[in-house]
């Protein structure tokens, strides 16, 4: 999770290798209903092709294949239930705690840089990631915008992304680990769980990310399942999270009330309005990406990079390249047996910097849902134990199946 985003190409990194393990697993999972199901959003996402306004181009329709095939796997594996053992499910809570630990520690040491020395010593390099998060010029995230600041004079807020190519991408990450907790974390000591939660609160507010933190909140009123007696404790955590965010962060949240915040512009204004624009144009069944720019107001396209996978928010891209009509069936099938807890992690994984159906987030969105929904049970080992694994004696098992090879045994005392 930590280097997901590592690679020479987007082809040839560590989620594409993730994602050809989450392909053969898909196989081995794979029914008739899920395979029709699948191969339905499968053409929905590549029916635009057939009326986009540019000629007929071989690189969009592979763009387009990968997220069929992206859509495809986290369709069918959103419907795993796997069953483990109290071991595995300490193993796995001792491994998201690593992890998130290792995510605050190294977002707490880019601050504390940020804040005195800006000497962007903790960043991961930018030659790291595969591309398109590399951007020409600059060594790492903090160098690009030091460079900024002293090409014009100014102080930026620079913020921290840990071991991820952007400070929005660190909001998912530890969405994932916080939706997954708490089915991981459930029946553990007590405080395990919102000592994870205030961990995970404290990372998204070093990074500043107003999409994590607003998850942060929403996932913890709306997502989690504690019992009635611990449910003002939740919802009082989580207002006095958003009172504590606002006050750090009060500079933005007054750009956002001011609608002068371009991040808040990018993901939420600019994409509608290019849906509507859209949608005058006729493209009911949505157009690619790489058409977009024929079809919205210059104003949007200055704002956002419609051409590289559209927006930045993957529920609205859902509207957007498939059409009205694709993105409501889309969005049925991905919320087809789902869970309430289940629709509102997907809904917010879209909100972070673009569409879901890529290797990386394809892949974490499968396992954060597998993991959810896996069941915890002392004798689940016992239970996928095959027959040659299986205890010896099974004498009164023997004994209760009729044997064809056996025979009749005369009694000796009723012989003349």
């Amino acid at each position: 999770m930590i280097s997901i985003q590592f690679g020479y190409t987007v082809h040839l990194s560590i989620g594409s290798a993730c994602f050809a393990l989450a392909c053969i697993y898909t196989i081995k999972r794979l029914t008739p209903l899920w395979l029709g199901v699948g191969l339905l959003g499968v053409v929905l996402v590549v029916i635009p092709h057939l009326f986009s306004p540019d000629d007929f181009a071989v690189d969009a329709l592979y763009r387009s294949l990968r997220e069929a095939a992206c859509f495809f796997v986290l369709v069918v594996l959103k419907t795993v239930t796997l069953n483990f053992s109290f071991e595995s499910q300490a193993r796995i809570a001792r491994a998201i705690w690593i992890l998130m630990i290792a995510l605050l520690v190294m977002s707490a040491l880019q601050a504390i840089d940020l804040k005195y020395s800006r000497s962007e010593l903790f960043f991961v390099p930018y030659a790291f990631f595969a591309p398109p998060s590399t951007p020409g010029g600059c060594w790492t995230i903090a160098a690009c915008w030091l460079q900024f600041e002293q090409a014009h004079g100014i102080l930026t807020v620079i913020r921290p992304s840990a071991t991820y190519s952007e400070p929005s991408y660190l909001g998912f990450i530890v969405l994932c680990l916080v939706f997954v907790s708490q089915n991981v974390l459930k029946g553990r000591h007590g405080g395990g769980k919102m000592a994870f939660i205030a961990a995970a609160m404290a990372t998204v507010l070093l990074a500043q990310t107003t999409s994590g933190i607003i998850s942060i909140v929403i996932m913890l009123l709306f997502a989690t399942r504690p019992s009635p007696a611990k449910t003002a404790g939740i919802i009082l955590a989580a207002l006095l999270f958003a009172t504590g965010a606002g006050v750090v962060m009060s500079d933005r949240v007054s750009d956002i009330m001011r609608g002068t915040d371009m991040s808040f512009l990018a993901r939420f204004t600019y994409p509608f309005q290019a849906v509507s624009q859209v949608l005058e144009k006729g493209y009911v069944l949505g157009v690619p990406s790489e058409s977009l720019a024929k079809l919205v107001s210059n104003e949007v396209l200055a704002a956002t990079d419609l051409s590289a996978g559209a927006s930045d928010n993957g529920l609205i891209n859902m509207f957007l390249l498939y059409g009205i009509c694709g993105g409501i069936a889309l969005l049925a099938i991905l919320f087809l047996r789902c869970s309430f807890p289940e629709i509102v992690f997907l809904v917010l994984s879209m909100q972070f910097n673009g569409s879901i159906f890529t290797y990386d987030k394809a892949t974490l969105i499968s396992l954060s849902l597998i993991l959810f929904k896996a069941r915890f049970d002392a004798n689940s080992e016992r239970r996928s134990l095959s027959l040659e694994d299986e205890p010896v004696d099974r004498l009164p098992y023997l004994r209760a199946l009729p044997s064809r090879l056996a025979k009749p045994i005369k009694d000796v005392a009723a012989t003349p």
